[in-house]
């Protein structure tokens, strides 16, 4: 796909002009450094204000639910989903990590 400078507007026309993107956010092309920087710096809302890394743009609460999820299958029967104490003795984890009530994998 074709890409255009983030600051002059100069259109990627391989092998005349070659874009390189932001080193941070990789979203947003220039065609020189002196681009680069005069867009960085451009008052009052220059590419620094809105340069997001692609880890920033990752939502937040992915993580959170990530994290729930493990929660979830780490401390609750994957059957019945009640809670599976530490030492309970009633208990059986598969080769796949899932942990179920023996009474409930017997049916």
């Amino acid at each position: 796909s074709s890409h255009a400078c983030g600051n002059c507007g100069a259109l990627e026309d391989p092998p005349d002009t070659t874009l390189s993107a932001c080193a941070r956010c990789q979203l947003v092309f220039y065609c020189s450094k002196p681009c680069q920087v005069l867009h960085w710096k451009q008052k009052p809302a220059g590419h620094k204000q809105f340069c997001v890394t692609p880890e920033e743009r990752r939502p937040a609460d992915a993580e959170t639910k990530q994290a729930a999820f493990k929660n979830l299958k780490e401390e609750s029967c994957a059957i019945c989903l009640e809670p599976i104490s530490s030492s309970s003795a009633d208990c059986c984890t598969l080769p796949c990590s899932h942990t179920l009530h023996v009474p409930c994998a017997e049916g």
